[in-house]
Formats: C-alpha cells, structure tokens, sequence
C-alpha cells in the first residue's frame, strides 16, 4: 500500500463511543455518540436546543475532552492540552452563529482572511493576499469590499468573510456551528451551497451544525438526528425528511408543518420515551442499542427493525 492510499483510508472525523458533559452541566450532554467521515464527505447535526449541538463542536474543536471515548481529526486524537491538540486544530476550519465577534475590527477583510495562511501554513503575505482575494470573490464578497472592515459589512456578508477565514488554510475539516442561524433563509441557503460546495471541491469534510431541518436536505449528505446527546437516528445517504423512521425523528420533522406536543427527555433509556406514542416497558430500561435497519441507516430504538418494515 502506497502513501496516499494510506493517507486516504484515515478519516477526517472519527468519533468513537463518546461521553461528554457540558461544561457548565453535571449531566452527560454526549452519550455514547459514534460517527465518521471521510474527506469530501459532510453531515447535518439536526437537533433542538438542549440536543447537544455545541458540546459536540466543543468536544470536536478540542475545546472539551469527552470522559469516555475518543475524537480523532485526520486521525489525530484530541488529548487535552499538548502537541496533539495542537495539530488537530490545525486541520479544522470553525465558523461560528454569531461572525462579526470572532472578526478584529480593527482589521481589513483581506488580512483577515490571509491571516491564517501566514501563520498555519507559512504562507509569504503577498501571496496569501492574491489567495484571500480569489477566495473571496467565490464567496461574493467582491474586490471593492476587501479593504473594509467588519462593521462596514452586512451580517451576510460577515459570515461569508468568516468561512473564507475558515477555509483559507485548506483544512481537512470543516465545523461550522449554527452558521445559518443569524442570516434569513434565503441568504442561509446561499451561503450553506457556497460554503459545503466549495469545501466539497477541495475533499474537505463538513460538520454542519443547525437547527434548520431543510439545511440537512440541501446539504445532501449524512444526516444525523440528536436529542438529549443521543443520536437517536443516522442517515449515511439523506435526501429527504420522509426517510426518517425514529418516532422522534418523525416528531421533529412534524414540527415544520404546526405546533406538536412538549415532552419531557429521559436521562435513562430512550430520551424520547414521554413523548413517543409507540413507547413500552423497555424503552425505560437501558438506552437502545444502535442498529443498522436498512443500508446506511442507523436508528436507536427497540422497535428499529419493526419501523424500517413499516410496523
């Protein structure tokens, strides 16, 4: 086997069997959450407030340690503090909900986004220059614009600059959390096909963090649903919300369409077993295993192989 098929047969992400709690929370915000992706490939992490959306940013951009478990990026494990964290970080690209704080105001658009290529890829500035400037324009924001600075650009605008900043350096991965969330949905829509499409040209992996369901079918990746720091559900080929087979899966998707009942999550067992109308004995006692009911579909629920039938 040759170097790079060695190089490609390591994922971009791999999380195996973690356990995580918040850092400002006793309880596990993370529990026993397992996937991967490969270069080029990306996923929605779909799921309401409280779902564990951001402890599982924290614990990929290294921020948080899991208790069990383990986070690789480019097959690097994140070990609190050292060389290793370090060089992980190097291999992520972060966009955050809120762009113009994570931006110097003080700072034009063009050095901000040809700051990283200086210092992470030992990029000379006029060349990082011509590069931030290419890069920006793919993302719209164009030349007359590179001279400003945050407070100057529309919140659209902003996040644009912030991905281009994101992905400037070529990072294997990129994590973008809650991008979408400030921006109207017709500026989110764009800036979400901007962003994975320019990422998927470059074989970068995509963490999508949102709360947007119709993000996950634009995106046309994995799909992975969680509640309670569960992944309740995974969808390796999604498409569309009619997919999806956990009863809460189909709960959140209900929601798109009018109000739907409040339930309260279990920290025993399955989370949804309140609100589930299918929900037994069992569901109270140990979290359901993960099973695989149809190729590249992944459910916990002890009625998996019943709903993938259509029972």
């Amino acid at each position: 086997m040759g170097h790079n098929e060695r190089a490609e047969s390591i994922p971009a992400v791999r999380v195996d069997q973690v356990w995580a709690r918040h850092p400002d929370g006793d309880v596990f915000a993370l529990r026993d959450l397992s996937f991967r992706l490969e270069p080029g490939e990306s996923v929605a992490v779909v799921g309401e407030s409280g779902a564990g959306k951001s402890t599982l940013v924290a614990a990929l951009a290294g921020f948080i340690g899991p208790e069990r478990g383990t986070v690789e990026i480019g097959g690097t494990p994140l070990l609190p503090g050292g060389r290793s964290l370090r060089a992980a970080r190097r291999r992520l690209g972060l966009v955050l909900q809120l762009p113009r704080p994570s931006l110097d105001p003080t700072q034009k658009v063009i050095h901000a986004v040809a700051e990283p290529l200086v210092h992470l890829s030992g990029c000379p500035w006029g060349k990082a220059l011509t590069q931030a400037g290419d890069l920006l324009a793919r993302l719209g924001i164009g030349r007359e614009m590179h001279g400003r600075r945050p407070a100057a650009l529309s919140g659209g605008q902003c996040q644009r600059v912030a991905v281009a900043r994101a992905l400037v350096h070529s990072p294997p991965v990129l994590l973008a959390d809650e991008a979408t969330a400030s921006l109207d949905a017709e500026t989110g829509e764009a800036l979400l096909e901007e962003a994975v499409g320019l990422a998927r040209d470059r074989k970068q992996a995509v963490v999508w963090v949102t709360h947007r369901l119709d993000e996950a079918e634009r995106l046309c990746g994995k799909t992975m649903v969680l509640l309670a720091g569960v992944a309740v559900e995974r969808v390796e080929a999604f498409r569309t919300w009619n997919q999806v087979l956990h009863p809460y899966s189909r709960h959140l998707a209900a929601a798109r369409k009018g109000p739907v009942a409040q339930f309260a999550t279990a920290l025993t067992g399955c989370p949804f077993q309140a609100g589930c109308p299918l929900a037994e004995e069992a569901c109270g006692a140990d979290m359901p295993r993960e099973s695989e009911v149809a190729p590249g579909h992944f459910v916990r629920c002890v009625r998996g192989e019943q709903l993938a039938q259509g029972q």
